[in-house]
């Protein structure tokens, strides 16, 4: 009878130990899913700062584009005005110069002096 006895308090012995190993397993898995949430929700507001940032920069270069294509559109502009004028230029300046051959062709023959 006293080795039952014994056998039953070393088996409420053993099972106390084994309840207690459960509640230590069970907190730590309890402490590793807080960890684990804390962890996955840091990681969503990270991915959204990230989606945010990502917006702006590509709102940023959009913009960036139109402008350079603005500035492309005012430079073709500057040229074909540059080359307007310059032709206005060499245009006026072949007139004024035939203006004035014939003015020199017209006094030489008119008064025989040249200009």
């Amino acid at each position: 009878m006293i080795s039952l006895y014994v056998h039953l308090c070393s088996s409420a012995g053993e099972t106390e130990s084994q309840r207690v190993q459960a509640e230590e397993r069970g907190n730590k898995l309890k402490q590793l899913l807080v960890r684990t949430k804390k962890e996955l929700a840091d990681g969503k507001t990270s991915e959204s700062e990230l989606r945010a940032a990502h917006a702006s920069l590509t709102g940023q270069m959009e913009r960036q584009q139109q402008t350079n294509e603005e500035l492309k559109v005012g430079v073709v502009y500057a040229i074909l005005e540059s080359q307007t004028t310059s032709c206005l230029v060499r245009l006026v300046w072949c007139m004024l110069s035939w203006n004035h051959r014939q003015l020199s062709v017209w006094t030489f023959l008119t008064n025989g002096d040249m200009l």
